[in-house]
């Protein structure tokens, strides 16, 4: 459908959206509607509180005018969308992302999860000559559950946090 609007900007001087095209072709019956994303590409609610989850991520553009492409690595608070750390890179990788976690916990202390993308330097080999294979997905309530719901996560009492934390209720 894309491709039939740029043709339509193109070829025939249209000025219509894509989206009243779209919207068109839909009601005429003349074109299928998209298939919802999988579960993987959905978007997925925030945490409710700061510190709850880190979110890290990279993306490689030209961020400065005549350099070459660089990565700019990003690890943030996920409730708040707070930068804890953003530095530019040659190129994204295990040494990066650890950079960027050792700069968030030693200025704010251990969240209770990490959520990442699924790059290749988050890959794991469990045996030699196995292949390699994408991490789970963070398992959200195993620190809960191995230090107990009611116990504060770890470094919590030595930042002189109460716990839990007076504005946030934590579930099982």
């Amino acid at each position: 459908m894309k491709h039939f609007h740029e043709h339509l900007l193109r070829d025939h001087e249209f000025s219509w959206g894509y989206t009243f095209i779209k919207t068109q072709l839909h009601a005429a019956g003349l074109v299928g509607r998209a298939q919802r994303r999988g579960v993987h590409r959905r978007k997925r609610e925030r945490k409710p509180c700061e510190g709850m989850m880190l979110h890290q991520d990279g993306s490689r553009h030209a961020w400065l005018e005549g350099q070459p492409m660089l990565d700019l690595i990003v690890t943030m608070d996920d409730a708040t969308s707070t930068l804890y750390s953003a530095f530019l890179i040659e190129e994204e990788g295990t040494a990066s992302s650890f950079q960027g976690l050792l700069e968030t916990l030693v200025a704010k202390g251990l969240p209770s999860s990490l959520y990442t993308d699924r790059g290749s330097h988050y890959f794991v080999t469990l045996k030699a000559g196995e292949a390699i294979a994408a991490a789970a997905e963070p398992d959200q309530t195993s620190l809960r559950q191995s230090h107990g719901q009611d116990q504060a996560l770890p470094g919590w009492h030595a930042r002189g946090l109460p716990w839990p934390p007076p504005h946030c209720s934590i579930h099982a």
